[in-house]
Formats: C-alpha cells, sequence, structure tokens
C-alpha cells in the first residue's frame, strides 16, 4: 500500500520571472513595493540587520516575494545579501 505524503500539492505555474523587473507599474509590483515600505517603516531606527521569511508549507510563495522585494531594495542602491 502506498502511503500519501501530507501537504503535498502539484505546482500548477512556474513563477521564473521577477514581476518587479518585467512589469514594474503592475498592481502586483506595486503590492511588493507596498510590503517593501511597510518593512521600512518597522526599522525606523534602523536596529534590525537581518530579516528572515518564513512559512509553514512548500510553495507558499517565500522565493517569489523575498526575490522581488530584493530587486526593489536593490534599485534602492542600499546594501543586500539574498
Amino acid at each position: 500500500m502506498r502511503r500519501r505524503k501530507l501537504f503535498q500539492k502539484e505546482r500548477i505555474a512556474e513563477y521564473d520571472h521577477l514581476v518587479t523587473y518585467e512589469s514594474p507599474m503592475s498592481y502586483t509590483a506595486e503590492a511588493f513595493q507596498k510590503a517593501l515600505v511597510n518593512l521600512e517603516y518597522i526599522n525606523v531606527d534602523g536596529n534590525f540587520k537581518v530579516v528572515q521569511f518564513t512559512s509553514t508549507l512548500a510553495g507558499a510563495g517565500k522565493t517569489t516575494f523575498i526575490s522581488n522585494v530584493a530587486h526593489l531594495i536593490g534599485k534602492k542602491e542600499k546594501k543586500l545579501l539574498l
């Protein structure tokens, strides 16, 4: 009898592009810009040097999110290590 893996799902679409680079005026790119503004607002004092993004499930969009936000941070010519 084969065992089914929990939380296993098939990926339907491939996200191998940066929305913030390819279409910077789209609604999706604007949402990433808002997320970056919120991150900057949290760190007004400059105390935080490291930010970690996690989730409980695979395929939740962590890599897509951080790569798009990293692109926006790079456009501002700030230091970044991804």
